[in-house]
């Protein structure tokens, strides 16, 4: 009977022109004229100019104190978007350099297997690092190059000195499981390029967004265009449509009575659209899926 071969065992040498690859791609998102053409760039802008096209289309209607405190006319992109992208890609391009110059020494016996434990644990330190950037990309301590260098001589300073703490922090950060080479190998080259695949992240969640607030805004519209309608003695009370109107026709039965309605049916629904459509403003800037913006 054959004896089966061992499994071959993956190493970062193997890998070394892929990381300078994904080095040479980190830097490219150090130029502001390059991420201000990027997908990422024209999402961000185009979402900020759907919450403007509706201010204008509805102005008057909504009260300027919620339009001016309102977070999402701000341009987030030039203010914190594009430092953090910074910040994200200088962290993946420092590790890689380092896991290069690793890569350089990894055949020297005082840098055996042994020193593959740490890089795990650095894999994960890096990784949260990066998701709390792309998570808390307005907090400044994401902004600028000098976070990252700190981050990067911090891991450097654990890497020396990992034999002394190394326990604590496989117990607390890998939850005490120690993978083998081969895995802390591919964990280690998708490490490097984390910050570019969570911008593809974000940038998906972004067009997300986009397309539930493009559907939020024809809803209004199309619910707009009716009352408009119905005022221009186009189409009739009764062929309001109920579902959209409901809420419209409550605000106009608690106000007034019947016959009262009658008699001044255009003020009433004038005043219960305005109050509609200042709601719908409200719930255009609150729903869940903005936490995500």
């Amino acid at each position: 009977m054959m004896e089966q071969p061992p499994n071959e065992v993956l190493y970062l040498q193997g890998f070394a022109p892929l990381i300078q690859l994904w080095a040479g791609i980190c830097l490219l998102f150090f130029y502001e004229s390059l991420l201000d053409k990027s997908p990422f760039s024209s999402l961000c802008k185009e979402i900020r100019q759907l919450y403007q096209d509706f201010i204008n289309q509805y102005n008057g209607l909504i009260p300027s104190t919620v339009i001016s405190a309102d977070e999402y006319v701000k341009d987030h992109w030039s203010s914190n978007f594009v430092p953090t992208i910074k910040c994200m890609a200088s962290m993946c391009f420092f590790y890689s350099a380092f896991i290069l110059a690793f890569i350089g020494i990894e055949g020297n016996n005082n840098y055996g297997g042994a020193y593959y434990c740490a890089l795990q644990v650095m894999n994960t330190i890096v990784w949260l690092y990066l998701l709390g950037a792309i998570i808390f990309y307005k907090v400044k301590v994401f902004h600028g190059f000098i976070s990252s260098i700190v981050m990067s001589v911090v891991l450097l300073i654990y890497f020396h000195f990992h034999f002394a703490i190394n326990n604590t922090f496989v117990d607390f950060l890998c939850l005490g499981n120690v993978w083998d080479e081969s895995e802390i190998t591919i964990y280690t080259v998708f490490t490097c390029i984390g910050g570019i695949l969570l911008i593809c992240g974000r940038l998906l969640v972004s067009w997300l967004i986009l397309q539930c607030q493009k559907w939020s805004v024809r809803s209004i519209n199309q619910k707009f265009r009716i009352f408009a309608d119905y005022n221009l003695g186009r189409i009739k009370r009764g062929e309001l449509p109920q579902k959209e109107f409901k809420r419209i026709m409550d605000i106009c039965n608690e106000k007034f009575s019947n016959n009262e309605i009658q008699a001044i049916d255009a003020t009433v629904f004038s005043e219960a659209m305005k109050e509609e459509i200042a709601k719908e403003y409200r719930d255009f800037t609150t729903r869940w899926w903005l936490k995500l913006y």
